[in-house]
């Protein structure tokens, strides 16, 4: 898991410059990352090749390995967010492959009442460094915010428990198994409230 950085070119990656975004993303594969479709620049969507001057992903040290800072070679598809409560995911392919064990996706859906951990990177101020923390959350079905979470096959679920802040989109969310079954979409922003009501 990883803090997702995304510039503006104007600002580079400058920490200073309010230009760049941070979201969370996190190995599915040794050069493939998952994160929100939201937290990809546009110029970037229009262009996928644009990926390698515009993304980069901070990996955190540990005992065995250093920390990493990994450009995006490609990026190679994006949801289209049609409403505030569409898919939201964005898979990329990283210049290089990383010694880091990729987390494993589940495709058995959620249970309304799961309890599940989601992993998140909260940035800095700066968005150059991040602090990982983990939390355990309850799912709720039929909620005002997400009603279309109504079986275990619902393509979104919501976590009702779990608060998050900018920065912790495209957290995995993990069930008792360590697979990832969902990503954490934070707040809705003003732009997304205002067309969904």
């Amino acid at each position: 898991m990883g803090l997702f950085l995304a510039a503006d070119p104007a600002g580079g990656f400058d920490p200073a410059h309010p230009s760049v975004a941070a979201c969370t993303s996190f190995l599915v594969g040794p050069d493939l990352a998952i994160t929100n479709s939201h937290c990809i620049p546009s110029a970037v969507k229009l262009l996928p090749d644009l990926c390698e001057e515009r993304i980069k992903i901070i990996f955190p040290g540990n005992k065995k390995i250093p920390e990493e800072i990994v450009e995006c070679q490609q990026l190679i598809g994006h949801s289209e967010r049609n409403t505030p409560i569409s898919p939201d995911i964005a898979l990329l392919r990283l210049k290089r492959k990383l010694p880091r064990a990729p987390l494993p996706i589940s495709r058995e859906g959620v249970l309304p009442g799961s309890s599940l951990q989601v992993f998140r990177v909260t940035p800095s101020s700066g968005n150059r460094h991040g602090t990982l923390s983990a939390s355990t959350c309850q799912t709720a079905e039929r909620s005002y915010r997400m009603p279309v979470f109504t079986s275990q096959k619902s393509s979104q679920f919501v976590v009702g428990d779990c608060q998050d802040v900018p920065g912790n989109s495209g957290s995995p969310v993990l069930g008792k198994d360590g697979k990832v079954q969902g990503l954490l979409q934070a707040s809705l922003p003003i732009s997304d409230r205002a067309k969904s009501e």
